[in-house]
Parts: structure tokens; sequence; C-alpha cells
């Protein structure tokens, strides 16, 4: 059994999207471009003191996440309002000041509506996204194949076709845009978002509760463990519902009141709620049961998620599991530190994931893969 991750990372390499660091540097260009002058000020007056403390505490500057989680928090009344982003969170535990100073030079509506605008950025940024070569989803989907053809590229051996019996696929991801769900609609191959109520609106939905997913039926799963720009809640309703044909979705959907877009992060009270929940609970089994882990444009500075990668590859160690755990990306010496646990598990390959592809293309994927 094979676990598949992507990250920021195979996004950019197949629909040209900025990944969390480089989203963080477009934004204030984008509030400068809606003459919002101020707001941009009062954004990079923010950013700055969430660096100081990043770099107080020798961390790697802060994602668009981070910083939106820290906007999260100077938005709510409690300092540290429980919203997911252990790292933010912690810098903002363990520098209060950084609080008390926003907050008395920055008033509190200003710091809605940057949030506000982030998150329009945000959402439109992932909704951008045009696939660039199809090949690099198609071979995505099949990656058992592409990494014994990698083991194998100097060898003659020719690899029997993939079977029909093969299960359905998961994909974790903690992407937010639709790039892997619009390559499916747009080559009719057959993905699984949830169900559609009878009054015509979709809830996210993957457990086993969901009665409309046939298992003997193959199809893509898409596990995006930190919400979806596609995604959105309703006051009042515990559901988490989606767009099922994407449109940009403007400022004015945003803001109101009734609608909230979920996108990470989100509250305590609704990770506990379908899908985030199964998603996580699904991840984590999926790591302990699988011996082989493959992670594409994944920088490994999410602190949970490497957490529970951890924790799950200690438990297969411990029961002297197998364990092989593929990285393709162009940093990966970066990342085995991050990992250090792990590094005698890890197979590098230290290349994006078109240069990967491109790479066995020009020898056995050209003639395998037809």
């Amino acid at each position: 059994m094979m676990l598949i991750f992507v990250g920021a990372g195979f996004s950019k390499a197949v629909g040209s999207i900025p990944t969390m660091t480089g989203l963080e540097r477009g934004f204030k260009d984008f509030l400068e471009g809606k003459n919002r002058y101020d707001l941009a000020r009062d954004y990079n007056t923010i950013k700055n003191q969430i660096e100081k403390a990043y770099k107080e505490f020798k961390l790697d500057k802060p994602d668009i996440e981070a910083i939106l989680t820290v906007l999260e928090n100077l938005k709510s009344e409690d300092p540290l309002c429980n919203i997911r982003n252990p790292t933010a969170l912690y810098i903002l535990g363990m520098s209060p000041n950084l609080i008390e100073s926003a907050r008395s030079s920055i008033k509190k509506e200003k710091i809605s509506e940057i949030t506000q605008y982030l998150k329009e950025y945000l959402i439109n940024q992932c909704l951008k996204g045009q696939i660039k070569n199809s090949n690099l989803i198609l071979y995505l989907f099949d990656i058992n194949r592409v990494l014994k053809e990698w083991l194998l590229r100097e060898s003659n051996e020719i690899l029997k076709e993939v079977s029909e019996n093969t299960p359905s696929l998961e994909i974790f991801t903690t992407n937010y845009d639709l790039i892997l769900e619009n390559f499916c609609r747009k080559n009719r191959i057959r993905y699984a978002n949830g169900e559609t109520t009878e009054d015509g609106r979709h809830i996210v939905d993957l457990s086993e509760e969901n009665k409309t997913l046939d298992p003997a039926q193959r199809c893509i799963k898409i596990f995006k463990l930190h919400g979806s720009a596609n995604w959105y809640t309703i006051k009042g309703e515990d559901d988490i519902f989606y767009h099922d044909l994407v449109e940009p979705i403007n400022r004015t959907r945003i803001g109101k009141k009734d609608k909230e877009v979920m996108i990470y992060p989100v509250t305590e009270k609704v990770w506990m709620k379908l899908p985030f929940s199964y998603s996580y609970l699904r991840f984590q089994k999926s790591l302990i049961c699988s011996e082989e882990w493959v992670f594409v444009g994944f920088s490994f500075k999410d602190r949970e998620i490497v957490d529970i990668i951890i924790n799950a590859a200690e438990i297969r160690i411990k029961n002297s599991d197998p364990l092989k755990i593929w990285i393709i990306d162009p940093n990966t010496k970066e990342i085995k530190d991050r990992i250090n646990s792990l590094k005698d598990n890890v197979e590098p390959i230290d290349k994006c994931w078109q240069d990967f592809i491109k790479d066995l293309q020009s020898t056995r994927l050209g003639v395998i893969f037809k």
C-alpha cells in the first residue's frame, strides 16, 4: 500500500500556483492594486512584527497561513482564541507584545478588513491555476509504477500494465486549489467530494458514513487537510458545503455574515467536525498501514502534519514494519534535516515534480506511458 501526499510545490509545478511563501509576497501588491494603501501599510506592520518574533525563535519566515492565523487571533476578543496553527500560536503565546502592539496601533476594523481581503486574495489565486501539462497529474495517479520506473530506469525490464482492479486512489493535500478536481472533471475521471442533498446543495463528506460512495467503484478521493477554495459553511448549519461548479469567489460572498469560507486556519470547533476530523483520522491510518509514503512538493514545515508523520513512522519502525519515504522536491537536504529521526527511511529525489517526470520521459516513461 502506498500513501500519496502533495504540497504546494506540486500545484506550482502543475498549475503555476504560488507556494504559501510566494502568495505572501504578492498580497501587499494586491492591496495597493485596490488603492488600499492604508491596509497595505497596516499589513506590513503586522507582518514585520510576526517576522521579528519568528526570527527571535530561529524559525523560517512565516508563510501566508501563519500570518492569517495571527490576524484571526487579533480579530478575536480572546488573545489566544483556539485556532489551529501550532507554530503561529506558540509564537503568539511566547510573544504577548506582538498582540498588544498590533492591537494598540491598528484598529480592529482594519484588521478585519485585512483578513477578509487576504482570504479573497488567497482563494482567487488558487482558482487562477491552469493545468500546464496533464501528464504531470496522470503520472501522479500512477505513482506506484512511476517510482518503479525510476528504480529501473537503467534496466530494460518491461513492467506490466496497471491492473483494472487497482483500488480507489487516495491523495492527501494541504493545498486549497482545485487543480486535481478540475483535471478529473475535464477528463471525466470519477472523483469523490461528498454528497448532494435533496435541495441541491453539496456536502463535503468522504467518510464511510456517506452511502453514496460505492467502495466497489474506482475513483479518486482527495482529502484536503487544510480546507479548500470552494468549501464554505452557512450560519446556523453544521455541515461544510462545496461549490460544484467553481467560479471566482468575490469579496461580497466572503464578507456575508451567513457564509464563511473554509480554508486554514479554522477553529478547534470546526476541526472536530466532518470533513476535517475524518480526513485527519484517515491520514493517520493510511500512514500507519502503508509501507511506502510519497510526498511531492511538500516542505515539511507544517508542524502539525510533520508530528503526525513522525508518530506514524515511529509506530511502523517499532513494529519492525518496512517503511520507505519518497520525497520529490528540490530541497530534500533541508527537508531531511527537518525529519532527521527518519533520515534512514528517506529516499530523496532532489527535483521538482516536472523535472522528475521530464527526466523519466526522456528515458523509460516515454515508452511505457503512451
